[in-house]
């Protein structure tokens, strides 16, 4: 009981602080080609469509590793538990430093480097 009160004051002080949660920012296919404003050490996510059962995959063709920084691998959530479903690649990136840095995808077949993807995705973000 004691430890509920406690949890109970340290929310109610914050609250009146005006300590929040930050939500993290996701992209999506509507931001390709836009540029966005990210605040140093802030984490984003780009989430696109895939479909990797057909070897597509997204991959990053261009970013300043000095501005930012790809936080994790890249990870897939199916869309359904089908064998071959869709679903949706996740890419996160910190924002290390000031300054300005694309961040542009390819998606296409790891084993067809030369051959023009099949959808690019670019954004201009600012770290400020």
């Amino acid at each position: 009981m004691k430890r509920i009160l406690i949890g109970i004051l340290v929310v109610l002080v914050f609250a009146q602080l005006g300590v929040e949660a930050k939500r993290e920012l996701v992209l999506n296919e509507s931001d390709n080609n836009k540029d966005v404003k990210v605040a140093k050490g802030e984490l984003f996510t780009i989430m696109l469509p895939a479909q990797p059962s057909t070897g597509f995959t997204w991959e990053v063709t261009a970013v300043d590793p000095k501005i930012l920084g790809q936080y994790a691998k890249p990870i897939f959530r199916y869309s359904s538990k089908l064998m071959g479903a869709k679903g949706s690649y996740m890419l996160r990136f910190r924002a290390l430093k000031t300054g300005e840095s694309p961040v542009q995808l390819a998606y296409r077949r790891n084993f067809e480097k030369k051959i023009a993807p099949a959808k690019t995705y670019k954004v201009v973000v600012q770290v400020q």
